[in-house]
């Protein structure tokens, strides 16, 4: 009867050594997977994060890029504005020496026919 006892004895004891273990077992698995959810929760949120600072830097971009595009199209704009003032420029240029031209030919004739007119005159005097 007392190996018996003693026998039932060391099964217990055995059997709380086992449920001691798996308790430690369980624990040490709850821990590891605590750590992995905890690692997990911060790759999410880095990804999270990543992820709004990509979308704010295509904003940037595609702003960016827009008032480039805009910047092109007001100095295209410009440049077409410039040829156009200096054509007319040249235009008004070449009229002014046509008016010029045209005038020294107007006061010549002008000369000549008053010249004339003078003469006409003197001999009208000397008749």
């Amino acid at each position: 009867e007392k190996a018996a006892h003693e026998g039932q004895a060391e099964v217990r004891r055995l059997r709380e050594e086992m449920e001691h273990r798996e308790v430690l077992e369980r624990e040490r698995r709850e821990g590891h997977e605590g750590e992995f959810r905890r690692r997990l929760a911060e790759v999410e949120r880095s990804k999270a994060a990543l992820s709004d600072e990509r979308a704010e830097a295509v904003r940037e971009l595609r702003q960016v890029t827009e008032e480039l595009e805009a910047k092109r199209q007001a100095e295209a704009e410009h440049m077409r504005f410039k040829t156009e003032m200096e054509e007319q420029a040249k235009w008004l240029e070449e009229r002014h020496r046509t008016a010029l031209r045209e005038r020294e030919e107007l006061e010549a004739r002008l000369d000549r026919m008053q010249d004339i007119k003078d003469a006409q005159a003197k001999t009208s005097e000397e008749a």
